[in-house]
């Protein structure tokens, strides 16, 4: 059995990305919302969990995107919490008015009180929260667990530095910022192989991403300079699957990630199989199994 609870919210212009759609860590932040919506419904409301030193750690987090959003638009988000010891399995669902799904997250948090893990004591019924069939902890369970390493190629390196200013109210790192670590990554790996706007227009090619799949292994250090590590895992005809490790200054895996992005065509907006020039522009940098 898990909880259900629903909200209502919308997009805003400040919320747009480069490609004028609302950007993925907006809907994550939507979550996080509805996370904390829900905790409070089932007893534990922010201001008392901050007074306790309670606050929930994400552990993993994944996303899949279905239908672009522009500013504006009013969108619901569902949310599922299922416990199970000292995790809470999460889904969630934002919705169009309409019922059209535009995004899906999933995640697993850890619910800590002091900074020691415990299990949080939910109600059978909350205030405002139904039961509902549906699993998180099962979908879950189909995701990627562990991720290939990096196997004869290169990865582009880039610094990202763990700001202060983007730390929850628990002082701890939400799910968002650890998006914006591997986005970040992203962006250093398109400037690595010179996929400039120039070169998108010449190759008449952009790579848009669909879905991502991230563990989290610890916290960062606010301040610190971290490394993304970003290769490609392998190329499926018209889906190109990146990696990312984040690593401190130590040495020590922050968090990993593997995630799809669809490759397509600029000037028809339709989806293009890698072409001979993508395929050479990333070559350095793609895994190469032995055969």
């Amino acid at each position: 059995m898990s909880y259900y609870q629903n909200f209502n919210i919308a997009a805003r212009l400040f919320d747009m990305d480069t490609q004028r759609h609302v950007t993925s860590r907006t809907y994550e932040a939507f979550c996080w919302e509805g996370r904390i919506r829900m905790m409070k419904a089932l007893g534990y409301p922010l201001d008392s969990m901050l007074e306790k030193n309670e606050r929930l750690t994400p552990k993993m987090t994944h996303c899949s995107f279905s239908k672009e959003q522009l500013p504006g638009n009013e969108l619901v988000v569902h949310t599922y919490m299922e416990p199970k010891a000292d995790q809470q399995f999460w889904l969630q669902e934002v919705k169009q008015t309409d019922g059209a799904l535009a995004c899906r997250i999933a995640t697993i948090t850890a619910f800590e009180r002091e900074g020691q893990i415990h299990a949080a004591d939910f109600p059978a019924k909350g205030d405002g929260v139904d039961s509902s069939e549906i699993s998180p902890s099962s979908i879950i369970s189909e995701l990627p667990s562990t991720f290939d390493a990096r196997t004869n190629c290169d990865s582009v390196q880039t610094p990202v530095t763990a700001m202060y200013s983007e730390r929850s109210p628990f002082f701890n790192y939400p799910s968002a910022a650890f998006w914006r670590l591997i986005e970040e990554g992203r962006w250093g790996f398109s400037h690595a192989i010179g996929l400039d706007h120039k070169r998108i227009l010449e190759l008449d090619t952009i790579t848009f991403f669909t879905s991502g799949t991230f563990r989290i292994y610890q916290q960062p250090v606010a301040g610190e300079v971290l490394t993304v590590h970003t290769w490609v895992d392998r190329i499926e005809k018209i889906r190109c699957f990146l990696r990312n490790d984040v690593m401190d200054t130590g040495g020590n895996l922050i968090a990993s990630n593997i995630e799809e992005q669809l490759i397509v065509s600029l000037s028809r907006r339709r989806p293009k199989r890698a072409g001979p020039e993508y395929i050479h522009l990333v070559e350095k940098y793609l895994s190469k199994r032995p055969e």
